[in-house]
């Protein structure tokens, strides 16, 4: 398991090393904040004084080992914008995003899993046919429009929550369920797909003739055995709302976190406080993956030792 650990964080770290280099190379291709920054009507001797102010009158690797070696520490430089550090603003920015998107996976797993698992174990009835179609509006509709119903019924209608803001956790309701639409959607239809090849497996009928009860046969020994797949849904559902996918949901209600917080600093051509929006949540999907993995490994310890199973078979072939 150490090894299986060490290898990913050091493919974590490389990842991590190459994401900045990219955002590194894009912003720099654009050119100069300078000229953004400054009047249209700024001569070029304000516009190269700034860029001395800023540091872009250095070479570029002397500029990116810098950020690198920066963020090692988590300091990458002064916002443009806000003239504070970037990695504060970033951070600062964080918990609004990670409770965000913890309450709205949570609310995901808690309705899809009954929902699928129902829906297999009902295969073909009304219930199943109810269900999946349940879970086709859930991924058909934009999170955006999503919320401005909900807006429109619960806060302008009926008064009952408020219509932005955060703070409060009232604020979190209408958020946490546009948000949670996609998700309830795909991992309804995962859960189900993957319950659908267990039910009818031996163990599920040895479990039945030895009395064992139907939430124990489903949950304990079914459920477990297509976790796979539904664990992997889950991990790319968290990756993909990390990544910025939650930036329509902060919009419309108003919500401070890093997604709204990028596209302010891609607008404002702002390098430092961009590289670290990217950097965090590059650092935040590393740091999933590899708990995916573990778990993985836990689940199904072939996992972690398939590599070297193989090595040992091919070393066992005769020459």
């Amino acid at each position: 398991m150490f090894r299986f650990i060490a290898r990913r964080l050091l493919f974590a770290v490389l990842v991590i090393v190459a994401v900045q280099v990219i955002v590194f190379a894009i912003t720099h291709a654009l050119g100069s904040p300078a000229r953004l920054m400054l009047p249209a009507t700024a001569s070029a001797e304000q516009v190269a004084l700034l860029d001395s102010q800023l540091g872009y009158d250095r070479p570029w690797w002397e500029q990116l080992v810098e950020l690198l070696l920066g963020s090692i520490v988590g300091d990458f430089g002064t916002s443009y914008w806000q003239n504070v550090p970037a990695g504060g603003v970033v951070f600062s920015r964080l918990p609004a995003t990670l409770a965000l998107v913890g309450l709205s996976m949570a609310l995901a797993i808690a309705v899809s899993v009954p929902l699928g698992v129902l829906a297999a174990m009902r295969r073909g009835t009304t219930w199943d046919k109810t269900i999946v179609t349940i879970s086709l509006v859930g991924v058909s509709m934009p999170a955006f429009w999503i919320g401005y119903l909900l807006i429109i019924l619960f806060s302008v209608q009926l008064g009952w929550l408020p219509t932005s803001g955060y703070g409060t956790p009232a604020h979190y309701v209408l958020p946490v369920i546009t948000l949670a639409a996609l998700p309830i959607g795909r991992l309804t239809q995962i859960v189900r797909s993957s319950m659908l090849g267990e039910v009818g497996q031996q163990y599920m009928l040895v479990g039945s003739s030895l009395g064992l009860k139907p939430v124990t046969r489903i949950y304990k020994h079914a459920l477990k055995n297509a976790s796979i797949p539904i664990l992997t849904m889950t991990g790319w559902e968290i990756s993909r709302l990390i990544s910025g996918f939650t930036v329509l949901v902060e919009v419309v209600f108003s919500w401070p976190g890093i997604g709204q917080l990028a596209v302010q600093a891609i607008e404002h051509r702002d390098v430092p406080l961009l590289v670290a929006s990217v950097t965090v949540v590059a650092g935040l999907i590393v740091v999933l993956n590899l708990l995916l993995d573990v778990a993985y490994s836990l689940l199904d310890p072939r996992i972690r030792t398939a590599p070297t199973a193989r090595r040992t078979s091919k070393e066992k072939e005769p020459a």
